[in-house]
């Protein structure tokens, strides 16, 4: 993927300082943001972000980028990316939730790749109706580089009792809180959620229950403000204030929390 500056201040979604449902264009330009920052970090092909998908789609999607060819090809990049990303919706349109894939190319290595579900509410009905198909999905598309070994592949659900939860229709930001925190620190991320069984290392103590609702809310607005104020300079973005849009620091979001 191409660093895009000028992209970054196309079609920036409306969005308030009130709680609200974030839509697929909000999710994109976050995306976008996080893509561009670790471009100027140079780890552009360290996590590899798919667009905001359904279910559905990101079936029929896998079956696109396996089948393209050549060294440039999107299947090259993604199994040669440290993570993959998926931002979810629900069928109805109605839920965001997180997926992520380290290894994914591991499998022709001897590595182990692990899929890592990230949701910030919880119903039983989930298992079988969303996170099942998301597995068997990955399972096929991640195993077709070796058949054989299919079965080697770890899952997570990390949900209530492990992540920040969600109250009201906040699942978007928790989403996009889930992937600020990848970017900044992929390992720290997820050695918190594989190790949630103890108290020192559950993520939801981290954050304030409730308080974070207001504020994740409050800097997103002040982040598409800040989109929609900048101009570009010798090819960079540059805000009200002077600062550059990408250099700053991965905290936009977690401002004050480290996982370490």
């Amino acid at each position: 993927m191409q660093e895009n500056t000028a992209a970054a201040k196309e079609n920036i979604p409306h969005v308030s300082r009130k709680i609200h449902w974030l839509t697929i264009s909000h999710i994109r330009l976050f995306c976008l943001y996080l893509r561009l920052n670790l471009s100027r970090r140079d780890r552009s092909g360290e996590i590899y972000f798919f667009c905001p998908l359904t279910v559905n789609a990101l079936e029929e999607g896998w079956e696109f980028i396996l089948d393209s060819e050549g060294p440039q090809s999107d299947k090259n990049h993604i199994f040669a990316a440290h993570y993959l990303v998926f931002p979810i919706v629900t069928y109805e349109n109605d839920h965001w939730f997180t997926v992520i894939v380290s290894s994914p190319g591991g499998l022709a290595s001897g590595e182990t790749p692990t899929v890592y579900i990230l949701d910030s509410s919880w119903f039983d009905w989930k298992k079988e109706k969303l996170y099942q198909p998301i597995k068997q999905v990955i399972i096929r598309a991640i195993g077709s580089l070796n058949a054989n070994q299919r079965g080697m592949i770890r899952f997570y659900e990390a949900t209530e009792g492990t992540l920040p939860q969600q109250s009201k229709q906040l699942c978007g930001y928790y989403l996009m809180l889930y992937l600020e925190l990848l970017a900044a620190d992929p390992d720290a991320l997820l050695k918190r959620v594989r190790d949630f069984n103890t108290a020192k290392t559950r993520m939801d103590y981290l954050f304030e229950p409730g308080k974070m609702d207001g504020e994740l809310v409050e800097r997103f607005a002040e982040l598409i403000q800040e989109f929609q104020h900048a101009e570009r300079k010798q090819g960079r973005l540059v805000t009200e204030s002077g600062r550059l849009m990408f250099d700053g620091d991965l905290g936009y979001l977690a401002r004050g929390v480290s996982l370490t």
